[in-house]
């Protein structure tokens, strides 16, 4: 199975619950990738090199401004839309999310 962890920071120390469910998930099989708005530059676990865990991390930037948030994230779907309508029609899906 496929796992993304979506995290404000990475690698961060203090976040040893993340960093236990990241290499659980590893161990049991699973192919896990890291997106995180931020790298931090400080010292990280030993778990972090033995997973080989930075090769699995994409930094993104995410605006501050909500008009420019939005705007971003419209564009981003109508690449979804373009390359995949029906998959983009099923993240609009409000029906699935009151389940």
């Amino acid at each position: 199975m496929k796992i993304l962890f979506f995290v404000s920071s990475f690698p961060a120390l203090s976040e040893t619950f993340i960093l236990n469910q990241i290499t659980g998930m590893i161990d049991r099989g699973h192919e896990v990738q890291i997106l995180a708005t931020k790298k931090v530059n400080t010292a990280y676990h030993p778990d972090v090199e033995k997973y080989q865990l930075m090769d699995k991390v994409t930094y993104i930037e995410i605006p501050k401004q909500p008009f420019i948030r939005g705007i971003k994230g419209l564009g981003h779907f109508m690449k979804v839309l373009a390359k995949n309508p029906r998959r983009a029609f099923h993240l609009l899906n409000s029906k699935k999310m009151d389940s």
